[in-house]
């Protein structure tokens, strides 16, 4: 049903190793090493996390190579730094379960004062992303000619003109 994506470059292995256990192994990982040599070699690599290694195109570049690589109805981007509680990941899909239409779900990094469940036409910070990948007809999200930062602004500001439905989980809070 869903697949966590993680991009790293020469990423804090505390912070890689922290995540993973949040993951668990419940759910598909697929992460990209965008450095190309991380040393992976202290990390328990189970049956359900998928490791490929990339050139440095970008953040952008590698949540779209990830997102080709899914085969589930969910694709979940995460930052590695995002800090949530514990099943946070199973709350964040339940919520997404409950929108009939949508395109992207975004939780509440901490900036949303809202009575409502849902907002929509959100367009703050995006360190966690939910994709709804059956409304998606291409797979590459992400403009790469954004290398680091401001590629999820810009990715939710071109869903905004193509109509396609954001929202933000308003209490579904996480910190970045």
């Amino acid at each position: 049903m869903v697949t966590i994506i993680l991009v790293i470059y020469k990423s804090d292995k505390k912070q890689l190793n922290n995540i993973l256990k949040k993951i668990g192994k419940k759910y598909k990982v697929i992460i990209v090493d965008n450095s190309y040599d991380y040393d992976f070699s202290q990390f328990k690599i189970t049956d359900n996390i998928k490791i490929f290694r990339s050139e440095n195109n970008g953040n952008g570049a590698g949540i779209n190579f990830a997102l080709k690589k899914c085969n589930t109805k969910f694709a979940i981007y995460l930052d590695i730094d995002v800090q949530f509680k514990g099943n946070f990941i199973q709350k964040f899909i339940n919520a997404a379960l409950k929108l009939k239409k949508f395109n992207l779900l975004i939780p509440n990094h901490g900036n949303i004062k809202s009575k409502k469940e849902f907002i929509e036409k959100y367009n703050g910070e995006a360190s966690i992303m939910l994709f709804n990948l059956k409304n998606f007809k291409s797979k590459s999200l992400f403009d790469e000619n954004f290398f680091l930062y401001y590629e999820e602004t810009d990715l939710l500001t071109r869903l905004k003109k193509k109509k396609f439905k954001s929202y933000a989980a308003t209490k579904l809070k996480i910190k970045h």
